[in-house]
């Protein structure tokens, strides 16, 4: 086999398969499509287009915490990852990825969706969730 594809994005060209080199894909990708006497641009309209969107969403570190917590609590039973924060799939093409800031006062959510639509009523959604969390430990605590 010249190349191996995964289901997730991951690729390798079997003759580089001991390390990934993304400069040494590119150009034997080029290599193949001018065999094949074809154009980048010829494929690249075949790709499909999606929403993408990072915010701030303003959090006092002491509260940082309790978002994460919140958001773990929110991931029970639908399809989550916890490697680089909370991430939560809405839909099979749809996530949001909450981190917390390490230095700023915020947390940062990045929202990948389907169409602009769907990205910010997922955006919107979870900024709301948030504001509720902040107000209702705040009352909470006095």
């Amino acid at each position: 086999y010249d190349f191996i594809g995964g289901t997730h994005g991951s690729y390798a060209f079997t003759e580089l398969s001991p390390g990934y080199d993304s400069l040494f894909a590119t150009l034997k990708i080029l290599e193949m499509l001018s065999r094949q006497g074809r154009r980048v641009s010829e494929i690249a309209t075949t790709f499909e287009t999606f929403y993408f969107k990072e915010v701030q969403v303003a959090c006092a570190s002491v509260y940082k915490g309790l978002m994460m917590r919140r958001f773990l609590e929110d991931s029970i039973g639908k399809d989550a990852s916890h490697v680089d924060g909370v991430k939560i799939w809405t839909s099979e093409k749809n996530w949001v990825l909450m981190v917390p800031d390490q230095t700023g006062e915020y947390l940062r959510l990045y929202v990948q969706a389907e169409s602009a639509k769907e990205g910010e009523k997922i955006l919107g959604g979870y900024q709301k969730k948030i504001a509720q969390w902040i107000r209702d430990e705040e009352a909470k605590n006095g």
